[in-house]
């Protein structure tokens, strides 16, 4: 397992008590490093704090992938990004609209 440590800076001051709550557990998770527990968890109070239900951060990484691969990057690309061993791991988080079906059939 690995920790990641980063550097930080709060933008706004936390006016409510869960607001506050949530800052205190994030800071710790920050000056203790990340581990991926913590760093699911810390995902989970940002998206709380914004509002978002039903997010997490393994939505949030499905939606990263999604994007780059609609911008055109390739898959070998977003495997590195998201540290799998497999492409088709990889290929798992992606799937093909309606909308991207069509784009691909007008090409030719």
């Amino acid at each position: 397992m690995h920790n990641i440590k980063i550097q930080y800076s709060w933008t706004k001051e936390p006016t409510t008590a869960l607001e506050k709550t949530h800052l205190v557990t994030i800071l710790k998770s920050i000056r203790a490093g990340f581990n991926a527990n913590s760093l699911a968890q810390t995902f989970a109070l940002l998206y709380e704090g914004a509002g978002l239900e039903g997010a997490s951060s393994h939505s949030g990484r499905r939606t990263f992938l999604i994007n780059l691969a609609n911008k055109g990057t390739a898959i070998h690309i977003l495997k590195t990004l998201a540290g799998h061993r497999s492409i088709s791991t990889t290929a798992a988080y992606l799937y093909s609209s309606p909308s991207q079906l069509k784009a691909a059939v007008e090409l030719v």
